[in-house]
């Protein structure tokens, strides 16, 4: 997780800079960020988001942080694939340090049984597809950046901070996009470009924007992985929160609209009573589940906050694939 880290005092033979050298410093650093962010974009959208409050933020963020600065330009500039990915390693490792939290080194049993579960989770999440909602159009057999087609009919400032012209976007199926999940023409993508050349980021820029306006820049990137390290960081993830995989992909579906994926911390989700194991019971009176929801939508919300704290990472609630470049359609339309 990219933190801020405490500035150490360090002897110099110099005399020291003064606060007016460094914010002048700082100015000139997030113009220069402005700058690579609006590289080779199209002049009608920098046109249109000339002067943006969220770009002059990022830009200013990335100025006043070396190390996110260095980050930001190798993952989202250049598309450095081996920094993303030792990046989602990192990440990786701390998921799984909260999924085996409170086990004991001498218990073997609970080891096991969580292991198993880890497994399940992996073997559902690791066969779910890329998939993309777009126009029923059969006439062609792949989908083209916005880069390489100079094309952009819809785009924003917040795409240009994460570079999203360079990028073909879908979601996985067993996890949907808001609007994959309602465009009812979802295309099958190739699992190759993928894992060739494929990102997976558990929330989209607009959402992590609404949630952290002043530091978009470090919570995209918390939440930005390469596409296989990222489907084992969503397994154990949802290991960690849910009881199976069927109730956890159940879950996201129903909690994945805006409102849903922007306040998941201030009561926005609800766990249906019919996710319930007990609701296959015939014993079981509907305002008992109900309340048996109520508890367990409580116990979700807390465990995703968390994990939050613990890794920066927020939950899979408006996931994306992203696909530098262009991505094959496997075959036409999938539903």
């Amino acid at each position: 997780m990219l933190k801020k880290e405490a500035r150490q005092e360090v002897k110099s033979d110099f005399p020291p800079v003064t606060k007016e050298e460094e914010t002048a410093a700082n100015v000139s650093q997030a113009a220069d960020f402005l700058s690579l962010m609006k590289n080779d974009i199209p002049a009608e959208i920098v046109g249109r988001i000339e002067g943006d409050e969220q770009l002059r933020t990022a830009a200013a963020e990335l100025a006043a942080d070396p190390e996110l600065a260095e980050s930001y330009r190798s993952i989202l500039i250049e598309g450095d694939a081996g920094v993303l990915r030792e990046h989602s390693q990192a990440q990786l490792a701390k998921v799984m340090d909260q999924y085996f939290a409170g086990v004991k080194a001498w218990n073997f049993l609970e080891f096991r049984q969580r292991r198993k579960k880890l497994e399940a989770f992996r073997s559902f999440f690791g066969q779910a597809a890329p998939v993309r909602g777009d126009k029923p159009d059969l006439s062609f057999h792949k989908f083209v950046s916005p880069r390489q087609t100079k094309k952009a009919a819809s785009f924003g400032q917040q795409d240009v901070i994460v570079q999203a012209d360079n990028y073909v976007y879908g979601s996985l199926d067993q996890v949907p996009h808001y609007m994959t999940a309602h465009s009812g023409n979802n295309y099958r993508l190739q699992d190759a470009d993928a894992v060739a050349r494929g990102e997976l980021v558990m929330q989209d820029v607009a959402n992590i924007a609404a949630r952290h306006p002043k530091e978009l820049v470090r919570n995209y990137l918390n939440n930005t992985f390469d596409y296989q390290t990222g489907k084992e960081i969503l397994a154990a993830y949802l290991a960690k929160i849910f009881d199976s995989p069927r109730q956890a992909a159940d879950f996201l579906s129903r909690n994945s609209s805006p409102d849903q994926a922007q306040n998941w911390d201030r009561g926005a989700m609800y766990f249906s009573p019919d996710l319930l194991p007990e609701s296959l019971t015939a014993a079981q009176t509907l305002p008992a589940l109900q309340k048996k929801a109520e508890a367990k939508t409580a116990a979700v919300s807390q465990a995703m906050a968390e994990m939050y704290e613990a890794t920066g990472i927020e939950p899979p609630l408006s996931l994306e694939v992203r696909i530098r470049d262009e991505a094959e359609i496997v075959y036409g339309r999938e539903s």
